[in-house]
């Protein structure tokens, strides 16, 4: 998501809820509970957001075979019904064979109303960009020590990513006021100073298709 601001003005809409979740944000027992996010290949734990009045999930978003898939044809995100804070996120994703290559992201700790886009922090996946750091809607964060920045935050090395049809590696550690992302094995951002909220996570739609599978949760501490 390359701006922030001048997409603040667009129709906002209620966001549609695909039932009740299944998932346990929390863990209880003594040791960390790994969480697949597409557990039985459904949408339950998940929360669909656009700007388009009336669109259906299925006009956007659909799963098969372990793959969840967003067209791009409207302009929102799925995200958790759950909130989580502190977390090790791995996922993987893959803009589809002989296409242009677009714009997508994850959102963490998502707060406040759901709207385009929510006070959240961001880890970019737009082309060529994988692994820029946003804070949204004035959601605060800094840049590691020895960088300056602090609302975005560009990635430390060239592009790690793969070319379309290929899965790419995200592996996103969010605990307490850190934040580090890799992008298929290479570090490409440090934060700190980050807000240390609960939140939703979100995936979203921007325009391109793109498939993500293999969404896992790992909750660190409590």
């Amino acid at each position: 998501m390359k701006s922030v601001t001048h997409r603040l003005c667009i129709l906002v809409v209620a966001p549609i809820v695909l039932g009740a979740a299944t998932l346990a944000p929390a863990n209880d027992g003594a040791r960390p509970i790994e969480v697949s996010l597409l557990a039985g290949g459904r949408l339950d734990a998940w929360m669909f957001y656009t700007t388009t009045p009336g669109a259906p999930l299925q006009d956007t978003w659909s799963i098969r075979d372990g793959v969840l898939r967003c067209n791009g044809g409207t302009r929102g995100y799925l995200r958790t019904r759950a909130k989580y804070t502190n977390y090790l996120l791995q996922l993987e994703w893959r803009w589809p064979a002989d296409s242009n290559p677009g714009d997508s992201g994850v959102l963490m700790r998502i707060g406040g109303p759901d709207k385009l886009w929510p006070r959240c922090v961001e880890a970019q996946m737009h082309t060529q960009n994988a692994g820029d750091l946003y804070g949204i809607d004035g959601f605060p964060l800094q840049a590691a020590a020895g960088r300056a920045g602090s609302s975005h935050l560009r990635k430390l090395n060239p592009s790690s990513e793969k070319p379309p049809g290929e899965w790419n590696q995200f592996a996103i550690v969010l605990n307490r006021d850190k934040l580090s992302v890799k992008v298929n094995g290479v570090l490409q951002n440090e934060a700190v100073a980050v807000d240390a909220v609960s939140g939703h996570i979100g995936l979203q739609s921007e325009g391109a298709a793109i498939e993500f599978r293999n969404i896992r949760l790992m909750p660190l501490g409590r």
